[in-house]
């Protein structure tokens, strides 16, 4: 262009991002102007975006151990002096933000954040990277990048008790249930999810668990303790989101915890006892699955019969294990009364448990604390659990099991 003595160069393409270039004009384009060749270099800008490559643990997941630290790849290299700007949080289910330090692997682009403490068991986590966050060439995140996640427990051969995030579920898992090391979850399944039953005898009070590894068997029966919500402590279940009753009412009395069978697409009946003092209602079982509360309105005709009576711990110390815990699967039409006792060899009444307890089809729970009548605490010796059960027709049955106390 003479008029401004300019020599302009258009690519065919648009030239790469945070690439070196070198111009060069050549010796004689313009004779009295270029006397010889002269060259300059210059970089592009980077034009590739920062984002979020991946996480760990990744978004919904329900397996993470809560011992891990939390780290977010980046597609390229980011600003490590910025980690003291408040570029991530990670908050409980409360809100409660999490404490904890921030390192950044150049090599990786990784983004580690280390908790301060171990996160909770079976908890529930948000987590966050904001959009402040710049790569080296000043270029912020389009948005902030959050991700939920749900943290697991691990359980052993030892066994052990944990609690669901939402206090509703708790679960006794004997010694030697388990052969190795598992990861355990469990959550709430929304209203929504939950597998419908076609029985019409069973109502749904919308209140169902999914415990995984789904399938997982035990060797020996744990304990599944739920909660049930009656604010109002009418003897009729609240829905558990509106927190007002189910209409037309459903008693608790009534309740039965039933678990999905994916094979058959049905709701097969576990039983339980229903604690109306605590709302809670207790059961074993011998895998994981999907277990619903229902109103059961169905009829059993089934001869009476106590077929099965397991304790845990097989040696029970008051002092360490706190309870005792007795699950006895009990067969009969309708419901029964039961009375449960405790004797010591020679004869003598100990303590009496429950006294014309209702009960059900299926696996029922008590527990008992090691104390006598008088409220001490028993000696080291062999005891008798007695249990006498009475159906509505009057027939009755009674079973024993020997148990040991040793502190």
């Amino acid at each position: 262009n003479p008029s401004n003595r300019q020599i302009v160069f258009t690519p065919v393409a648009g030239l790469k991002g945070s690439t070196l270039y070198i111009a060069t004009i050549q010796k004689g384009i313009i004779a009295e102007a270029v006397p010889y060749p002269y060259s300059w270099y210059f970089i592009t800008q980077d034009m590739v975006q920062p984002r979020v490559s991946s996480t760990t643990p990744n978004s919904g997941d329900d397996f993470f151990d809560p011992n891990e630290a939390i780290s977010v790849r980046f597609n390229k290299t980011m600003n490590i002096n910025m980690l003291q700007e408040n570029i991530f949080s990670l908050k409980d289910s409360k809100g409660n933000t999490v404490s904890g330090s921030l390192i950044y692997d150049l090599e990786n682009n990784n983004l580690i954040f280390t908790p301060e403490n171990a996160l909770l068991n079976l908890e529930s986590y948000t987590a966050a990277v904001y959009s402040k966050f710049q790569d080296m060439g000043g270029h912020p995140l389009t948005s902030d990048y959050t991700w939920n996640f749900r943290t697991t427990q691990i359980l052993s051969s030892a066994g052990g008790d944990l609690e669901s995030s939402d206090g509703k579920i708790r679960l006794r898992v004997p010694k030697n249930a388990l052969n190795s090391d598992t990861a355990i979850s469990i959550s709430r399944i929304p209203v929504s999810s939950i597998p419908p039953s076609s029985n019409p005898n069973l109502k749904s009070i919308k209140l169902a668990y999914a415990f995984e590894p789904s399938g997982l068997t035990f060797n020996k029966a744990v304990t599944i303790k739920l909660s049930y919500p009656d604010d109002n402590n009418n003897g009729n279940v609240d829905d558990p989101d509106t927190k007002t009753d189910i209409l037309p009412g459903v008693p608790e009395t009534k309740l039965s915890r039933f678990y999905y069978n994916t094979e058959t697409g049905s709701y097969e009946r576990v039983g339980g006892t229903v604690d109306t003092a605590e709302n809670a209602i207790t059961a074993s079982i011998r895998h994981f699955s999907t277990f619903a509360l229902f109103q059961d309105d169905n009829t059993y005709n089934e001869n009476l019969d106590i077929t099965e009576i397991n304790t845990y711990p097989r040696i029970f110390s008051p002092s360490k294990d706190g309870n005792l815990d007795i699950n006895y699967n009990v067969k009969l039409s309708g419901t029964g009364k039961a009375t449960v006792k405790i004797y010591n060899l020679a004869g003598r009444l100990v303590k009496e448990l429950k006294n014309g307890m209702t009960v059900s089809q299926g696996i029922n729970y008590l527990s008992w604390d090691g104390k006598d009548k008088d409220n001490d605490v028993v000696h080291d010796r062999m005891y008798v659990l007695f249990i006498h059960l009475t159906d509505s027709s009057g027939k009755e049955i009674s079973k024993t099991k020997t148990l040991v106390v040793m502190e």
